[in-house]
């Protein structure tokens, strides 16, 4: 039998995975940026309407219709984010060669060489279009508010008189916003789609204000729709557990901006808080400046409201990512205990020249020796276009000398972990894979407990059905797919070799030098020994 293996395929597709989960990353973080921009997009428009009221009011006077005025202000903002898009692009540029200078020791090379620029025409164009685009968008926007300005009042610079009695046609719109939403909440539960459940009632409150303010004063209203917004943000996930833990990352956008929204809101609807909280500290004459430097933001409640959006937005970003960060760093720990299952170190060797099992076991400074065969499979699932190659390691007794790896999720019918392994044992159609199977990155799991996926035997191209037992969480070791030794006997024949042994220390032996100590004694069969607290400590600090 002749097998052809393309190891420069297996690292370009598995750095395709990589690549994928980090731009998926870097995406969310860019919306948040995008969006902080478009808010100071529309408070700097504001701004430079409040500034020039006169002269607007002067030009709506001498005969220019809110049409005119509207393309008048869209123009000049056209020439701001023409320019912008062309300096952003070229700044772009610099920023990028600087995180690929400052990726390259994080990644593991030793200068910023190892990763070079890469630059095509093609994403650059798109890249500074885009932004062009959403800047004239919002420039557009803002316009077409900042025309509907009353003549007299410009003219005189008076503020505009609050509304007093909602017109029909708010109500109306008002009215079809309340059905969006609900019809967005409700699909999304139907559906099971978390992004439309969580704006739904979000899109409902705000509707509602119109009408709510027929029966309730301004400033209620405003708490009860900023109120139940926010509460709608942090209760969702804890009402739909099933629908919310199920989605990609770009819930984290859509949860933070309604919280984001829900908290401005709320903060702007609170002025008398504010002012009565500086009033209090102010007493004696003390506070004359505070009460001075908050009256202006009280005043102006649209334009504080951007303004807090802007920077809710950042700082909501930058907590998110190191929260993230804390959180893996903090939760190292617990992994490693999960995919350990007892053992202290993992040996990689040469699968042309294997460590044997008994020269390990015979080692004064190892208890316990568990052999895996680790190789490359190809698989086939119902959301793959073709074949996938993919990891698959088998494993058998030695594995559950000390317990067992950790599951996810397990089939119900199983009352342990270990029962898992036991039953795949058994039954060579089982297999136990890592959440993140057969997907791309840090996209969401397309497989379930129960759902079945094939694998193609490489001599004969003959297919063999699986079912999936139990999920683990994310593959820190990528062991793929866990079968029995059975099954990848059958899958390899002469070349199932035990590749990877996990290892137990002595009782007194340090597990770093029993790593260091297996490493220098089987240099010769390439042996890559590492405690397992080293690899997910390892895995952790990239993506932190």
């Amino acid at each position: 039998p002749v097998e052809v293996e393309a190891p420069k395929a297996l690292v370009l597709d598995d750095a395709e995975r990589q690549g994928a989960g980090l731009t998926e990353v870097f995406s969310m973080i860019g919306i948040f940026s995008v969006l902080a921009g478009i808010l100071l997009l529309v408070n700097l428009f504001v701004m430079l309407a409040e500034e020039r009221k006169t002269e607007l009011g002067m030009l709506r006077a001498v005969g220019f219709t809110r049409r005119r005025l509207t393309r008048a202000f869209a123009i000049e903002g056209a020439f701001y984010a023409i320019v912008a898009a062309g300096l952003g692009a070229v700044v772009g540029l610099g920023v990028g060669w600087l995180v690929a200078v400052v990726a390259g020791p994080i990644f593991g090379a030793e200068d910023g060489s190892s990763y070079p620029l890469t630059i095509e025409p093609m994403s650059l164009a798109i890249g500074a279009s885009t932004g062009l685009v959403i800047s004239l968008v919002t420039i557009w926007v803002a316009s077409l508010r900042i025309a509907r300005l009353n003549i007299i009042r410009a003219i005189r610079d008076l503020p505009e008189p609050r509304v007093v009695r909602e017109r029909t046609r708010t109500l109306v719109l008002g009215g079809v916003g309340i059905v969006i939403g609900a019809a967005s909440a409700s699909l999304g539960y139907l559906d099971e789609n978390p992004i439309a459940l969580v704006l739904g009632v979000p899109v409902m409150a705000f509707s509602a204000a119109p009408l709510l303010r027929r029966l309730l004063p301004e400033r209620p209203t405003r708490l009860a729709v900023a109120g139940t917004v926010l509460a709608w943000g942090f209760a969702v996930y804890p009402l739909f557990p099933d629908i919310m833990g199920g989605s990609d990352m770009l819930i984290f956008v859509v949860q933070g901006v309604v919280l984001t929204v829900g908290a401005v809101a709320l903060a702007s609807s609170l002025d008398r808080v504010w002012a009565f909280a500086v009033e209090r500290l102010g007493r004696g004459g003390r506070g004359l400046a505070a009460r001075l430097g908050i009256a202006y933001p009280l005043a102006r409640r649209f334009r504080t409201s951007m303004l807090l959006g802007m920077f809710s937005l950042v700082i909501f970003t930058v907590t998110i990512l190191t929260s993230f960060s804390v959180s893996l760093a903090s939760n190292a720990n617990a992994t490693v205990e999960q995919v350990a299952a007892g053992f202290d170190v993992m040996v990689d060797t040469n699968p042309a020249n294997p460590i044997d099992a008994e020269a390990l076991a015979a080692r004064d400074d190892v208890a316990a020796v568990a052999g895996l065969a680790r190789g490359i499979g190809d698989f086939e699932a119902a959301h793959l276009d073709g074949t996938q190659k993919w990891p698959i390691t088998g494993f058998d007794t030695d594995l559950l000398a000390h317990g067992a790896p950790g599951l996810f999720h397990r089939d119900e019918t199983y009352i342990s972990d270990a029962e898992v392994y036991r039953a795949v044992l058994r039954d060579p159609s089982l297999a136990i894979v890592p959440e993140n199977f057969l997907v791309a990155g840090v996209d969401v799991a397309v497989l379930g407990v129960g759902d079945t996926f094939t694998v193609i035997e490489p001599g004969s191209g003959q297919p063999r059905e699986l079912t999936i037992a139990a999920q683990g969480e994310t593959d820190w070791l990528e062991n793929g797919a866990l079968v029995s030794r059975e099954l990848t006997g059958a899958l390899f024949g002469e070349q199932d070799i035990v590749t990877r042994y996990y290892l137990t220390a002595a009782d007194g032996a340090d597990a770093d030098v029993v790593a260091s100590s297996v490493n220098s004694s089987f240099l010769e069969q390439g042996a890559d020994a590492g405690t397992f607290t080293a690899l997910i400590g390892e895995g952790a600090d990239t993506l932190t």
